[in-house]
C-alpha cells in the first residue's frame, strides 16, 4: 500500500486505525439490531411439540472449525480434535431461525467438545435472555439442559424437525 499509493507507514497505520474504529462500531450496531429483532414474529418460528406451542427466537448448535496446526506442542495437544484428526476450535453458534443470521457466538474451546460443555461456558449469555420471551432450540445433545432451563428445548427422538410457521 505504501509503495502503490505513495503513503507513509505512519499515515497508513492511522488510516487503518480510524477505519477500524468506525467500522467496528457500525458492525456492533448492526449485530445488536439483529439480536434485538429476534423477538419480532417475522424473525421467529412457532414450534408445537404436541403439548405446548413455543416461539423459537434462536437455534443453537456446535461448530467445529479447522485451524492451522500450532507449533507449540502443548497448544497443539490442547487444540487437537480426535473426531476430525485435525487442530480445531469448537464453539456454539446461536442463529435466527428464519434468516439464519448469527445472533451470538459462544466462547471458543480447543478441540472436539460436546455441546453441553460449551453451553456451560455460555451461561452468562443464556441467563441474560428473557425466559418469558426467548426459546432456544437445540438438537438432542441439549436434552439434559431442558430440566434446568425452561427456555431451552429439544425435539424428542424420532420427531420431525421442520418448523410450523
Amino acid at each position: 500500500m505504501e509503495v502503490l499509493f505513495n503513503i507513509d507507514t505512519r499515515t497508513l497505520k492511522r488510516y487503518v486505525d480510524e477505519y477500524i474504529i468506525y467500522t467496528k462500531q457500525l458492525a456492533i450496531n448492526n449485530f445488536q439490531s439483529i439480536f434485538n429483532d429476534r423477538k419480532d414474529k417475522s424473525n421467529s418460528c412457532d414450534y408445537n411439540d404436541g403439548v405446548k406451542q413455543y416461539t423459537v427466537t434462536m437455534v443453537v448448535d456446535g461448530s467445529e472449525q479447522q485451524i492451522t496446526i500450532p507449533t507449540n506442542e502443548k497448544l497443539r495437544n490442547m487444540l487437537y480434535s480426535g473426531k476430525k484428526c485435525k487442530s480445531t476450535l469448537t464453539l456454539l453458534v446461536y442463529c435466527c431461525p428464519n434468516s439464519g443470521k448469527i445472533l451470538h457466538i459462544g466462547y471458543p474451546s480447543g478441540g472436539c467438545k460436546n455441546d453441553i460443555n460449551l453451553f456451560q461456558r455460555d451461561l452468562e449469555f443464556i441467563k441474560s435472555l428473557d425466559e418469558n420471551v426467548d426459546s432456544v432450540f437445540g438438537d438432542k445433545r441439549f436434552r439434559g439442559l431442558t430440566k434446568h432451563f425452561k427456555n431451552i428445548f429439544t425435539i424428542p427422538s424420532g420427531q420431525r424437525t421442520d418448523y410450523q410457521k
